[in-house]
């Protein structure tokens, strides 16, 4: 909650090794002969022949796969989804409500006038609004000074911070709203808001620089 002065108060990361052969007679073989060519021989046909038949299978079986392969597609991955991201407090749209410590420089404003300031509503400075915030800053650090020493930091601050924008505006004063007691030291920042002259009447107009 705030105080509002116009002063006024607010807020809040193996490969198989080849089989020997022996040496010796081998059946068929003329005369037993031991030289072993007889074996020799027969494995170079039977790999010759499943070179030949390895070659001939091998479109077999890649027509084979790729018909599984249409068979059983693949689920395609799922889109990864954004995460949820916040919407922070001074980009949102105008007409929505706001705490008042959360409204950014140069915003227009409505729900400013009453003796404690929470939310306001944020509105177009070229609508009717109660105010713009024109200015910010924090009261110096220590013990909580008292209602009437943060009222009168609060006028001095927001009066050299503000005066020469508003000064030229017939229409405009300015406004104050200070930290209350209860949130002190968390919170001691005071706003300075430029408004009409006259009491609850509402701007319609951006405060120039």
């Amino acid at each position: 909650m705030a105080t509002t002065g116009a002063g006024s108060s607010r807020r809040e990361g193996p490969r198989a090794g080849g089989r020997a052969f022996p040496g010796g007679p081998r059946s068929g073989v003329a005369g037993g002969r031991p030289d072993g060519r007889l074996p020799v021989l027969l494995m170079l046909v039977t790999s010759g022949a499943l070179a030949v038949l390895a070659v001939l299978l091998a479109p077999i079986m890649l027509g084979a796969i790729e018909l599984s392969a249409g068979l059983h597609p693949r689920a395609a991955a799922p889109a990864p989804q954004p995460s949820a991201v916040p919407v922070p407090w001074h980009t949102r749209a105008p007409g929505s409500g706001v705490p008042i410590n959360d409204v950014a420089p140069e915003q227009c404003v409505d729900g400013l006038y009453g003796s404690v300031v929470e939310l306001v509503t944020l509105l177009p400075c070229d609508a009717p609004h109660d105010g713009q915030l024109l200015s910010a800053f924090e009261l110096p650090h220590g013990d909580w000074p008292g209602p009437a020493a943060v009222n009168r930091l609060a006028e001095d601050g927001c009066e050299r911070r503000v005066r020469g924008r508003i000064a030229p505006l017939p229409d405009v004063t300015f406004m104050y709203v200070t930290p209350p007691g209860d949130s002190w030291p968390a919170d001691r920042k005071v706003l300075c808001l430029g408004v009409h002259v006259t009491d609850n009447a509402k701007l319609s107009h951006p405060i120039g620089h």
